[in-house]
């Protein structure tokens, strides 16, 4: 969605956000006293006077909008939780809210850091042609069909052995033990490397003391992965929200389980 300059009778959520940064009642209603609000702000910045939220204005807001960080408080915080909508609306840019900032900045190719600086808020105001919500996104972005989709009982992976180094056990193996390196290696081959398997990072997690003596593969290991293959849009969550912003905008997703109906160890 192109950038669209705001006005009398404009609606939706990017007016919502443009009336928490000029003070006035967000209802997401483009109506007279919105308007009156964007004019006071160009008057008082020297930009046109029309009322009209155009591109000049929001670039006015760009310039003078805060970087919003972890702790950061208030209307332009409310503003961004309009515009990447899993995020909570209570003005309050919490720890988790840094992870749903990270999953929309690597969804718009951004430097993915938790910040809203200046190249954040353009993307959020549709500024240079960029789509302005991660809910529009998930519309627009073309999704991903099908994926590699290693199996760890499969051959030739399933009697790889995949044991701690110095406490060698031929019964731990990928296929009843290699969950992670085999779920890394899907992610890995769709973004990174089409050469590489489940033995391929199975090897690297024993080789760099990742792999656990009873329980499997240390959580270290896929950021350790995530680097060695340059990820930049790599992050770890606890969200739900987030795992599912990523996966609605064509990301992939590990997730690690507790023994449950999916997995008995865990």
């Amino acid at each position: 969605m192109a950038f669209t300059t705001l006005k009398r009778g404009s609606k939706g959520d990017l007016v919502k956000a443009l009336q928490y940064i000029v003070n006035t009642e967000a209802d997401g209603e483009y109506g007279p006293k919105t308007e009156k609000a964007v004019a006071e702000y160009q008057s008082r910045f020297a930009l046109q006077v029309d009322g009209q939220a155009g591109k000049q204005t929001f670039q006015k807001i760009v310039d003078n909008s805060p970087t919003l960080r972890f702790g950061s408080v208030g209307a332009y915080v409310n503003a961004v939780e309009v515009l990447i909508t899993t995020m909570k609306p209570d003005g309050k840019y919490s720890q988790d809210e840094v992870a749903h900032v990270k999953t929309y900045q690597a969804s718009r190719n951004l430097e993915v850091d938790g910040i809203v600086g200046k190249n954040t808020w353009r993307a959020l105001f549709g500024l240079d042609g960029i789509i302005n919500t991660v809910s529009a996104a998930s519309n627009s972005t073309k999704q991903r069909t099908s994926c590699k989709d290693f199996k760890q009982y499969s051959k030739p992976y399933a009697s790889h052995i995949y044991t701690k180094n110095g406490t060698y056990n031929k019964k731990q193996t990928i296929k009843n033990s290699g969950c992670g390196p085999t779920a890394m290696a899907d992610v890995v081959y769709e973004f990174w490397d089409k050469s590489v398997t489940p033995i391929t990072l199975a090897d690297y997690s024993v080789r760099n003391g990742y792999r656990s003596e009873n329980s499997g593969t240390n959580w270290p290991f896929f950021k350790a992965v995530a680097n060695k293959y340059g990820a930049s849009k790599f992050i770890q969550t606890d969200s739900f929200e987030t795992a599912r912003n990523c996966l609605a905008t064509g990301g992939l997703v590990v997730v690690s389980f507790r023994p449950s109906k999916w997995t008995n160890g865990g």
